[in-house]
């Protein structure tokens, strides 16, 4: 009776995860990505680029490294814009922070404004968001504690009172 409720809760849990380490691998990219936009490169060059970084940094297990390296084949034996292939990467990721970013990359690129700032600024307010729902995390964690500990008590404090007082009881 109870497996459907177990399948989910795994379930939420592995899409949190994942979740979770695709945005830390998306915060290093963005880095990477800026250190080489700003050494002149473009976006295709700074993707092939921060593959190899990414496997480094997070092993054969890197999700991001996967979609980044179809990305770049699409852009180098396709010949698809890189705004095109980007957006495909951020809706396939379904993650609102990578869809923003591509909104400003693609904004960036249309208007010439810095790219550079907007990739330091984009990964600023990832790495604080992180920080957040790792705070909000904590404190939920901390709650589902006390509330347990609020709801043995009673049960603790009627076995006390049986093991030292039964005639109390």
């Amino acid at each position: 009776p109870f497996s459907r409720k177990i399948k989910g809760f795994v379930t939420d849990s592995i899409i949190k995860s994942r979740r979770r380490r695709y945005m830390a691998e998306f915060k290093d990219f963005l880095f990477l990505a800026s250190t080489a936009i700003g050494a002149g490169r473009s976006m295709k060059d700074a993707i092939s680029e921060s593959i190899p970084s990414l496997l480094n940094i997070y092993g054969k297990r890197s999700i991001l490294a996967g979609d980044l390296s179809k990305a770049y084949e699409r852009m180098e034996t396709g010949g698809e814009n890189d705004v095109g292939v980007l957006r495909d990467l951020a809706d396939a990721s379904g993650l609102e922070d990578v869809k923003d970013f591509v909104t400003v990359y693609s904004i960036c690129k249309t208007t010439g404004a810095s790219l550079i700032t907007a990739l330091g600024k984009a990964a600023g307010v990832i790495i604080e968001k992180m920080s957040i729902d790792r705070e909000i995390e904590e404190l939920v964690r901390r709650k589902e504690s006390e509330g347990l500990v609020i709801f043995a008590m009673p049960v603790v404090i009627i076995l006390f009172l049986n093991l030292t007082a039964p005639d109390y009881i």
